[in-house]
């Protein structure tokens, strides 16, 4: 998520050209299918600075990442993809799940966010670029706040990201909007990636006991041990 210090998991295909797993234009996304809602409700969101987040196509989004890779992450670390093989499957998966958003400026494509449902109550924020002379962190929390609230209206109960260690920009955004990290996780494909959760459950008794009540029953271990 971000402009990350590492750059993973492109968007675009191998294959400009292709429409593996392509859906018409018109086609809710699995996101609008399974949480019942449309993303028309929410966006365009607009900025305070006239700028404006809307909903986007695949292919205006696949173009923006082929055309301004280099230029956003320019002197950092590119991974390299053990799945370049994989380009086409790829291409489906976010044809058929993925939910693609614009900022414009001036009538301009500058940045395009990315996310997907990951569960029937969860959604997950995969990725952000923006163009270097755009990058702010209230970009990242405008975006944020606005899918926040909509998504919580909709009884959806938490929102789930990723970021490299790395990412100190990334993480000060996600850290003011009340993100908590909830865990690593070491992948044979991007490495060391820590995970970012927010929740709209409001529920005391669950909090208590799975995160501030928990007792590890060392006695009990030993004596069932004897």
């Amino acid at each position: 998520m971000g402009t990350p210090q590492t750059f993973h998991d492109p968007l675009i295909s191998s294959n400009p050209s292709s429409t593996v797993g392509s859906k018409p234009s018109s086609s809710k996304s699995m996101t609008e299918v399974v949480f019942q809602f449309n993303w028309s409700e929410l966006f365009p969101i607009a900025l305070p600075n006239g700028e404006r987040i809307e909903v986007i196509s695949y292919e205006e989004a696949s173009q923006f990442i082929r055309d301004n890779t280099e230029r956003c992450f320019s002197g950092r670390t590119v991974s390299h993809d053990p799945e370049a093989n994989l380009a086409e499957r790829r291409e489906a998966f976010y044809r058929l799940v993925g939910d693609f958003f614009g900022l414009f400026s001036e009538g301009r494509l500058v940045g395009v966010f990315l996310g997907n449902i990951s569960d029937w109550s969860s959604y997950y924020v995969r990725f952000a670029m923006i163009l270097p002379d755009f990058q702010s962190g209230e970009r990242y929390i405008s975006f944020f706040r606005g899918v926040e609230k909509f998504l919580s209206s909709k009884s959806v109960a938490r929102i789930n990201g990723q970021i490299s260690p790395m990412n100190i920009p990334s993480f000060m955004s996600v850290s003011k909007l009340g993100y908590r990290i909830t865990g690593m996780e070491v992948t044979d494909r991007w490495g060391v990636l820590l995970n970012f959760s927010k929740t709209f459950r409001n529920d005391d008794a669950f909090t208590s006991r799975h995160f501030t009540n928990t007792k590890i029953p060392f006695k009990e271990a030993e004596r069932g041990a004897q």
